[in-house]
């Protein structure tokens, strides 16, 4: 009797429905919640990128320094978890303290003026790291010419997750 009550067979149902519905919901807030982590992360590494181009300047032999540091102390501590680096024609020229003796892998920079470019990859210690990535111009008026720099600010992926 219990098994072929119209009653039953619709509890079960709809306990089914709604345990199905529960975990589709529960796996779509997680999407969402670590897209906003990865926008959130996405937001400072572009606020570094400007504070960077605003402080590069070039020495009067032409190469290129930084007028002051970051503020973040982060920079400033080996394999902290945030990472810059300012390169040209495909070498490091200057990078954070945090980077010790490591290189950022930057493959494809985007051109000049293109914006800003996001990439995943390996960074310091073997750690997997989002980077961001812009190309700037600073030219030498008095010799005529334009020197290239890409910057690169990035975390490590597990910072993000922590977030």
């Amino acid at each position: 009797m219990f098994g072929r009550s119209a009653r039953f067979r619709l509890l079960a149902a709809s306990a089914v429905v709604i345990t199905l519905a529960v975990q589709v919901a529960g796996a779509v807030l997680i999407v969402i919640f670590e897209r906003h982590l990865v926008r959130t992360a996405d937001h400072d590494l572009d606020a570094q990128l400007d504070q960077l181009a605003s402080i590069l300047v070039l020495n009067p032999d032409g190469h290129p320094a930084m007028a002051s540091e970051l503020a973040d102390p982060r920079f400033r501590q080996p394999f902290s978890g945030r990472y810059w680096q300012i390169s040209t024609k495909g070498a490091a020229v200057l990078r954070s303290r945090s980077l010790w003796d490591v290189e950022l892998p930057i493959a494809n920079p985007p051109a000049p003026g293109a914006g800003i470019s996001r990439a995943e990859l390996l960074g310091p210690e073997g750690l997997a790291v989002r980077v961001a990535v812009m190309t700037i111009t600073i030219g030498d008026e008095s010799q005529n010419q334009d020197t290239h720099y890409v910057l690169a600010s990035a975390i490590n992926r597990s910072e993000i997750e922590r977030l």
